[in-house]
Parts: structure tokens; sequence; C-alpha cells
């Protein structure tokens, strides 16, 4: 991240439902990781968008139980 922010991180199916959300707070500048729980989703592809302040990163997500 360039500047310390707020972070929410959403998982959304291939229909663009959100399925899950995961707020983190606020983290500070430069990298950061996390880890998302996914048991309660079914096998498949998902989007996982992250938001920090005016900020959005989208990346595809294959969970396989």
């Amino acid at each position: 991240m360039k500047e310390r922010n707020s972070v929410d991180i959403f998982v959304m199916d291939l229909t663009g439902k959100i399925v899950l959300t995961q707020n983190l707070g606020t983290m500070n500048q430069g990298d950061n990781r996390t880890t998302i729980n996914v048991e309660g989703l079914a096998s498949g592809t998902y989007i996982v968008s992250i938001k920090a302040g005016d900020e959005i990163g989208t990346d595809k997500l294959i969970v396989t139980h």
C-alpha cells in the first residue's frame, strides 16, 4: 500500500455475488499479508477484491478442498 489505510477484502462468485467479506482494519504502508478462511466456500473459482482507501485490486482465487 502507498499509505496507511483501512483495508477490506471481498470474495465474489463468478456471478458477482459477494460470498465472503473480511475487514482487516487499518494497515500500515508497505507490503501486508493476511489469510482468508475459505472453509465455507465450495470448490471453484472466485474473484477477490481488496480495497485500501481509494485503491482496489482484483485477482482470481481458486478454492480446492
